[in-house]
């Protein structure tokens, strides 16, 4: 199953794509572009506003996607923080980051 990243936003409004609201839920339409359901709605005239290729309403998809699971934002933050200084660092240390690194992406 797709899951959604925590920070994907719809292109037209900006909002997070939702899952309680069914207007701001992740569709798609026939070029492959993805905003909510209610941005798609309102274009008039029904152009994609990414790339203007037109789409039937009627014929745009819900994504069947999974809700994200809550990120420890702030452990990510420090993680790539951790990464920039350790540009500098030297070798012996930026082992143990790396491998911090690796752990992270492994979850």
């Amino acid at each position: 199953m797709l899951v959604v990243h925590s920070s994907s936003r719809c292109d037209v409004c900006l909002s997070e794509y939702s899952w309680e609201d069914s207007g701001k839920r992740p569709h798609a339409i026939a070029c492959g572009h993805i905003f909510c359901r209610d941005c798609l709605y309102a274009t008039i005239p029904p152009l994609c506003p990414l790339c203007r290729h037109i789409y039937q309403p009627n014929k745009m998809k819900r994504l069947h996607v999974d809700k994200p699971e809550d990120i420890d934002d702030q452990k990510e933050i420090d993680l790539l923080q951790r990464l920039v200084v350790s540009w500098e660092t030297p070798h012996e240390q930026l082992g143990e980051v790396l491998e911090e690194v690796d752990s992270w992406l492994d979850r």
